[in-house]
């Protein structure tokens, strides 16, 4: 795990304790991150085509073992939301944020990472396969510390 990954998942680990708030992001992530590239999609597929590069791209240089199931997330996304509907795709975009403010707000009591700082918002994804990593492997932090191990 590069220092830099590490410090941005001690910065986002200390805003998801709560573990409602914890399930809450593991729903509404991906739940945003699918929804997010099919209505880009929408709009155009070269766009769609260049957020996704950007912040594989970004995500890549921090972590090349946690970006390659996040790549394979959003070509599955590419592939199946864009047939979707727009009303749904819509819906499944709000719904995932309103799960976000949901967990923070509601159980977390504390605003989210993203508006402290920006990068947290491509952070968030790669906490998540962090985390899943994590529980199928052996913890590489300690317990609690909010921090998936790589």
């Amino acid at each position: 795990m590069t220092s830099d990954l590490s410090r941005l998942f001690d910065e986002y680990g200390s805003y998801h304790r709560h573990p409602t708030n914890k399930l809450c992001h593991y729903i509404g992530i991906p739940m945003i991150v699918f929804t997010l590239v099919g209505l880009l999609w929408k709009v155009s597929w070269a766009l769609a085509a260049a957020v996704a590069l950007g912040a594989v791209l970004y995500d890549l240089r921090l972590s090349l073992r946690l970006t390659v199931p996040f790549a394979a997330f959003v070509l599955i996304s590419a592939a199946l939301a864009p047939g979707l509907s727009s009303t749904l795709l819509w819906a499944g975009f709000l719904l995932g944020w309103a799960l976000q403010f949901i967990g923070h707000f509601l159980y977390e009591k504390k605003a989210p990472a993203f508006f402290e700082n920006l990068r947290q918002l491509l952070v968030g994804p790669l906490w998540i396969i962090g985390t899943l990593v994590e529980r199928r492997e052996a913890p590489a932090a300690a317990p609690g510390s909010g921090r998936p191990g790589e």
